[in-house]
């Protein structure tokens, strides 16, 4: 793992999976929930068997607030779902406060790990599983990340699914559990940014985590103004395109464990 100022970050090389000529058709679908109730989502896809990505919201913000991101990755050739929280955006429904499994450790950089059972989880596997099933999407390259709370989710689907081939978090404080599957896995690569000065407890939970990573392809971008979870990418336009560069590395040299 390595960390890297912003300003290196811009040097990083632009990698594509394919032409980023590809046309992309954006298509509103319903997923539904384990419970039954219909989540609304939007599933971006290129003309070509290529490789997934979940794109997951932060919290008060729906999935539409991803469609540039979502936009230029399926130009890339990836097959990318973004879909709303249940009580958010057009789902319905409503987002009850999460159980607390048992904590591991003592450390209070991470947060308590939320039971894979909530409902809110639950409903992040549905959309991972409906990602992972469609036709062209190769199931062996689905790379997962989001901000905020997105961040929580993502890290924590990626310690629940070890075929998961790549994290990425934005700004967001994740859970012990999270963070012990990343120190415990070298085969996981994890990318992070994060302010230093708007929510320091988010800046040290992921900065705290992705140190522990034996990936070498794990990195940490620092950013030393005040923008929070995804307006950051509003604020530093370039830093969308650090994220795209380094989603479509990892996708284009994921193996099969």
């Amino acid at each position: 793992m390595h960390a890297r100022t912003f300003a290196a970050a811009l040097a990083i090389v632009v990698i594509s999976l394919v032409s980023g000529s590809a046309q992309v058709r954006q298509t509103t679908v319903r997923i539904k929930a384990p419970d039954g109730l219909p989540l609304a989502a939007s599933l971006f896809q290129a003309d070509a068997r290529g490789p997934g990505v979940l794109l997951l919201s932060q919290c008060r913000l729906d999935r539409h607030s991803w469609d540039r991101v979502a936009n230029a990755l399926a130009a890339s050739g990836i097959y990318v779902l973004t879909f709303d929280y249940r009580g958010f955006g057009e789902s319905g429904g409503h987002l009850p406060p999460p159980p607390f499994a048992p904590e591991l450790g003592t450390d209070r950089k991470f947060g308590p790990t939320i039971s894979a059972d909530w409902i809110g989880n639950r409903d992040v596997e549905a959309a991972y599983d409906y990602l992972r099933s469609r036709p062209g999407v190769d199931e062996r390259r689905i790379v997962v990340g989001g901000p905020n709370c997105g961040a929580t989710f993502a890290a924590d689907l990626a310690s629940h699914h070890p075929e998961i081939r790549g994290l990425f978090m934005i700004s967001g404080r994740i859970s012990a559990g999270a963070a012990a599957h990343i120190a415990s896995t070298s085969w996981l690569p994890v990318f992070g940014a994060a302010e230093r000065d708007a929510m320091p407890v988010a800046f040290e939970s992921i900065a705290s985590a992705i140190a522990t990573s034996r990936n070498r392809n794990s990195e940490m971008v620092f950013y030393p103004g005040k923008a929070h979870g995804l307006q950051m990418l509003t604020d530093i336009p370039a830093l969308q395109r650090v994220v795209e560069n380094w989603v479509e590395q990892i996708l284009m040299t994921a193996g099969v464990r």
